[in-house]
């Protein structure tokens, strides 16, 4: 889900389960309020799950697709249509051979994608003509969630099935980053990357930057945590994320914050999302409460039971901390932050 403010009132991209591109508008102005704005489709249908959805400055819809049996996941980068009538044409579409994609970031003109054991680089989507340069970054696990570090475009944050967090410096030297399947296993027995961070026996199912030096992550076990990055341990790359200091060559990190939800640790796998601002916190739990807390204090400030089934997913808007949409199967609500 994307939402962004516009001049007269806000507009709502999803991509579905089928994957179909949706976009909705909605006028606050009153004179044009009163006026019935319906979904319209603006893709085509890919014929499987839509994962990510990101929308830039410069109007390019960026989306990828899981994938099935028959065929990889894909990325489609789109050029948003100007009329209403017609659909946004592809400025890139690129499947990787034989794998999944779970996920994706972007920051300017760099996409990271989570793949099948890998995160897949993309370092300049814009001067692409046909098939991209590509790099990849072996993990050694599935990447369910992936991040562009936003300040500096340089370090790479990939949530695993298996549970741990590799972070990537970009500016490092690329003979210390394993670059193929044979470099990996080396590195497991040779090499160290930035590791330390992680959840035990349990998929990383998201991950969001907050500042220069805070990760939030959210495991599929139902903990939710915030890390401090500067003081995350050297270790080596097949390390356990379970282990004690000294055992893989390096410390394991603690989160400097842990956050409950009502029902004792227990989360949904839906995203959680994070305002602008850096300052709220919104994700929902198996019993779909809704909550929302600080991340300046860590307390749980609202709480909300909905109704209709599982969220899908949850989206502050861009620019102001007044209130959260959220998907519930086919249906859009929208919750302001004095809903308790």
């Amino acid at each position: 889900m994307h939402v962004e403010n516009t001049a007269s009132g806000w507009t709502m991209y999803m991509g579905s389960s089928q994957g179909t591109l949706w976009c909705h508008t909605v006028s606050t102005d009153p004179e044009t309020q009163h006026r019935s704005f319906l979904w319209r489709q603006i893709g085509f249908e890919f014929g499987s799950e839509v994962t990510s959805l990101h929308k830039t400055t410069d109007n390019h819809i960026i989306t990828t697709y899981l994938g099935n049996m028959e065929k990889s996941g894909c990325l489609k980068i789109q050029k948003e249509a100007t009329s209403l009538h017609a659909m946004p044409t592809d400025a890139l579409v690129y499947a990787p051979k034989k794998s999944n994609i779970w996920t994706s970031d972007y920051s300017g003109v760099r996409i990271a994608l989570g793949a099948d054991q890998k995160v897949v680089l993309i370092n300049d989507w814009s001067s692409s003509a046909g098939q991209p340069c590509t790099e990849t970054l072996w993990t050694g696990s599935d990447v369910f969630s992936v991040a562009i570090e936003p300040f500096g475009n340089n370090m790479i944050y990939a949530g695993c099935r298996n549970g741990s967090v590799r972070i990537y410096d970009l500016n490092q030297p690329r003979g210390t980053i394993p670059s193929n399947a044979a470099a990996f296993k080396k590195t497991q027995r040779q090499g160290s990357v930035f590791n330390g961070i992680g959840h035990k026996e349990s998929s990383v199912n998201f991950l969001k930057r907050v500042s220069d030096h805070l990760l939030v992550t959210l495991a599929m076990n139902g903990e939710m945590s915030m890390w401090d990055t500067r003081f995350v341990g050297s270790s080596m790359f097949g390390g356990s994320v379970s282990a004690s200091a000294g055992e893989d060559g390096g410390s394991k990190a603690k989160p400097v914050m842990q956050f409950r939800s009502p029902v004792q640790d227990q989360f949904s796998k839906s995203r959680f999302d994070i305002t602008a601002d850096g300052s709220l916190l919104v994700a929902e739990n198996i019993e779909n409460h809704l909550s929302v807390w600080s991340l300046r204090t860590g307390d749980r400030i609202h709480d909300l039971k909905l109704d209709g089934g599982p969220v899908g997913c949850m989206r502050f808007l861009d620019d102001q901390a007044s209130g959260v949409y959220v998907a519930i199967a086919d249906r859009i609500q929208y919750w302001g932050h004095d809903m308790v």
